[in-house]
Order: C-alpha cells, then sequence, then structure tokens
C-alpha cells in the first residue's frame, strides 16, 4: 500500500511540475510567461526556451557558438535574451503546433508574437 501512496505522489508532482524552461529566467517570470500565454490559448505549454541572438540587447547573456555550413565551422558569439522567449504550445503527441513569442516589458510579459512549428 505505501508503495502505491509512493507511486500515486510521484505521478501527481510530475504531473504539475509545469513546462521544461531552457532560459535565463526566474520561477516569477515562468509563471507571469504562461499566464500571459494561457490569455491567448488553452493549449498546454511544452516548454520555455530563451531566444537567441546574433547582436547585444541589454541584459542578455553572451555565449560562444559554432556554425557548421557546407564543410566549415565558424566560431561565433551569440546572444541568449533574457526579456524574449519562446513558448511552444501542444499535446506532446502532436507533430505540430503554435509557438509564442513573449516579451518582458519593465515588470510584465506580453505575448508579441505567433508562428507555426513542426517536429
Amino acid at each position: 500500500m505505501r508503495i502505491v501512496a509512493a507511486l500515486l505522489t510521484l505521478v501527481g508532482s510530475s504531473a504539475f511540475a509545469g513546462p521544461a524552461v531552457d532560459a535565463h529566467i526566474s520561477r516569477e517570470d515562468v509563471r507571469q510567461i504562461c499566464a500571459a500565454v494561457a490569455r491567448v490559448t488553452s493549449d498546454p505549454i511544452r516548454d520555455i526556451e530563451g531566444e537567441i541572438s546574433d547582436k547585444y540587447v541589454r541584459g542578455s547573456i553572451a555565449e560562444d557558438s559554432t556554425l557548421f555550413s557546407e564543410g566549415t565551422t565558424k566560431h561565433i558569439k551569440t546572444y541568449e535574451r533574457t526579456d524574449l522567449v519562446d513558448v511552444t504550445v501542444g499535446k506532446s503527441r502532436e507533430v505540430t503546433g503554435k509557438v509564442y513569442y513573449v516579451q518582458k516589458f519593465g515588470k510584465t510579459w506580453k505575448v508579441v508574437g505567433k508562428g507555426d512549428w513542426i517536429r
């Protein structure tokens, strides 16, 4: 009986763990981003990813990246923005869906665009 209770606890906690986050943002930012996206769609949020730019934007985090193209390799500097994220929505079994671009203005996150994704 204890094993069943432990398994139910694990399943319950993972079901409400929230979306996967691959961005330099706080838990409060994640909460606000989820709320902003929930205002425009009822689709479940799959993940939140930081937007990568080739130009520095105030507050962004510099990263060393590598470009591979036609047998050549080029090392470049990229920047992960902390004020702009991509939010992928849709059920886990779906192979297509929507992506919402959410940007922080002051202390508030707002949806600023929408696109499509395909796996």
